[in-house]
């Protein structure tokens, strides 16, 4: 196979150059048709200081679409600190509407913040 992920990532939805294995509920799908996967970067904005921030993501959820990665990175660019998101001090979720970092701890100091989901729909 000659298949390769892109290494594009544009605040908009795009095709990620991932394929998934057939979706095994849909019996009449041919064995080599794989599901795309499509990436969304959402720049969050800052972290909360011990709560909780919701930033709509825009993505039109139904019972077609499948979440593979949801993470995010958080920089501080004047302490020179970066962390992953899930940490020890932040987790990440999401839902219909909205993508929701919740801290438990101040986290201010990071004000970059790239959100990243991969979903198939």
């Amino acid at each position: 196979i000659d298949a390769k992920e892109n290494g594009y990532f544009p605040l908009n939805q795009s095709l990620s150059g991932q394929q998934f294995f057939p979706n095994p509920s849909d019996s009449y799908m041919a064995p080599m048709n794989y599901r795309q996967v499509f990436r969304l970067v959402i720049n969050f904005g800052v972290l909360p200081n011990t709560g909780v921030k919701s930033v709509p993501h825009n993505i039109s959820i139904n019972a077609g679409v499948t979440f593979t990665h949801i993470y995010a990175t958080a920089n501080d660019p004047v302490g020179f600190n970066y962390i992953p998101i899930p940490s020890s001090q932040s987790t990440i979720s999401v839902d219909a509407t909205n993508v929701t970092i919740t801290t438990t701890a101040n986290l201010t100091n990071y004000t970059i913040v790239y959100v990243i989901l991969e979903f198939m729909k």
